[in-house]
């Protein structure tokens, strides 16, 4: 060990016995001469391998070439044999390489039904398998199996503790689960959902059901419900202000046709219901006018009875209208129509008169007839009026009174027997009758008929 170099200062270290010596000492001096000639083996052996290349593969990247089809079994079985690996060891190798489906894709496998829960080997497929071909040390199976079951969302939690379907206390554990303490799930509650809407709440005020102020959680007011909602909260000054009630249109007009609100009022309600400057003008105008609606309607009513009866003319007549509201169009139609009916009243009493005259026989047929043509009536309503008034004229022959039956008696105009016919026609017995004729002759007559009611046949 002295006569190496380099060597003495490990005299006292190696262990004693010569030939232990001689063997360390051979070793060291052969790693020394190996790291001693490695450039000129290496040039060496740059120029032999690229004359016999035939170096094998390693078994491990033959068993990933396998795995990946590069090549076939047999080929890597072959190759795996020149550097002393048998096709059993080679299989092992085989079955031992390549990564799993990721752990929440294996969860999901076994969710949709594709893989077991259970099972190992090297050609079963199942959540524990895959557990135990990843990285992942087989101590954690167990957990990961739980970690399969899905968490509740946050979100849908604290939807499901709003609409009581869980219990606050449920809700904060899944939220907990989910990474969120009690104060964040609070926070969560007290954010979800939606209050009534503006209308709704302003509504509920109204009706006394709510305050207008007060924010908080906790609280239940216009303001708070305007915060809570979709709406910015800078608008809720002015939420506040539709509060203030709005008749419609229609209730303003009759309200102002009534007295209860002045003009200008009743001008402010119109136009904050979004009617025009205009348009509102125009409704108080209607209001003004059914103030006066009927003296209106008496008016026009006494201008059309003065124009029909001549006492006013058509220029007069057309003032007064448009006075009332009525453009000459329409007021010359309505004089039109009053023009007929004084023409037709006129008509009317004409042909009245011809009808009287014949009926009571002062004419004929033919002189009502020509009379009639001459008003201008049509042959269909002539034929009409003549017909009519001869089923009048058959219908009105007037009988002889009680005086003049008996008058007649006396001065021998009718005999007795003629006398006591015309008088039982007038509803007397033939007793009855022959009493009549025997008093105004102031005597009893001859041949008095039987007293009581009249025989069959002698009343006509």
């Amino acid at each position: 060990m002295a006569g190496v170099p380099g060597l003495g200062a490990l005299e006292g270290l190696l262990p004693s016995g010569e030939i232990v010596q001689q063997m360390f000492t051979y070793q060291i001096l052969g790693q020394i001469i190996t790291g001693a000639l490695a450039p000129l083996v290496q040039e060496l052996s740059n120029l032999v391998w690229p004359l016999d290349p035939d170096v094998p593969l390693a078994a491990a990247d033959l068993a990933d070439m396998v795995m990946r089809a590069h090549i076939d079994l047999a080929a890597a079985q072959a190759m795996a044999k020149q550097t002393g690996i048998s096709p059993e060891n080679l299989q092992l190798l085989i079955d031992n390489v390549g990564m799993p489906p990721a752990p929440q894709q294996l969860a999901e496998a076994y969710h949709r039904g594709f893989i077991g829960l259970n099972g190992s080997g090297p050609l079963v497929t199942s959540l524990e398998q895959g557990i135990r071909e990843s990285r992942t040390a087989d101590k954690w199976i167990s957990v990961i199996k739980d970690l399969m079951l899905q968490v509740i969302p946050p979100g849908q939690a604290v939807q499901a503790w709003v609409r009581g379907q869980i219990s606050p206390a449920e809700a904060q554990k899944i939220l907990l689960d989910n990474g969120f303490d009690a104060a964040s799930a609070q926070i969560m509650f007290d954010t979800t959902g939606n209050p009534p809407s503006p209308t709704q709440l302003i509504e509920l005020y109204r009706r006394g059901f709510i305050p207008m102020k007060g924010t908080g959680p906790g609280v239940v007011s216009v303001q708070q419900g305007i915060y809570e909602g979709d709406a910015k909260d800078k608008w809720e000054p002015l939420y506040e202000k539709l509060s203030d009630y709005v008749p419609p249109p229609r209730t303003v007009t009759a309200l102002e046709r009534a007295g209860s609100v002045t003009v200008a009022e009743a001008q402010k309600y119109y136009q904050d219901s979004g009617l025009s400057p205009a348009l509102a003008a125009q409704y108080s105008e209607n209001a003004t006018s059914g103030k006066v609606a009927k003296a209106k309607e008496l008016a026009e009513s006494v201008v059309l009875n003065l124009y029909e009866t001549q006492q006013i003319d058509q220029a007069q007549a057309d003032t007064f209208l448009a006075d009332l509201g009525y453009s000459t169009v329409e007021a010359h139609y309505i004089e039109s129509v009053y023009e007929l009916k004084r023409e037709q009243t006129l008509l009317n009493g004409a042909v009245t008169r011809i009808g009287t005259l014949f009926v009571s026989r002062k004419i004929d047929q033919a002189t009502a007839t020509e009379a009639l043509q001459s008003l201008g009536l049509a042959a269909p309503a002539i034929t009409y009026h003549v017909h009519l008034w001869s089923l009048e004229q058959a219908n009105t022959t007037r009988l002889l009174t009680e005086s003049q039956i008996a008058d007649s008696f006396k001065y021998g105009i009718l005999s007795q027997d003629d006398a006591i016919t015309e008088l039982t026609a007038l509803g007397y017995t033939p007793y009855d009758a022959w009493v009549v004729l025997s008093v105004t002759m102031h005597g009893a007559q001859p041949n008095p008929p039987a007293k009581g009611p009249a025989p069959s046949g002698n009343i006509t």
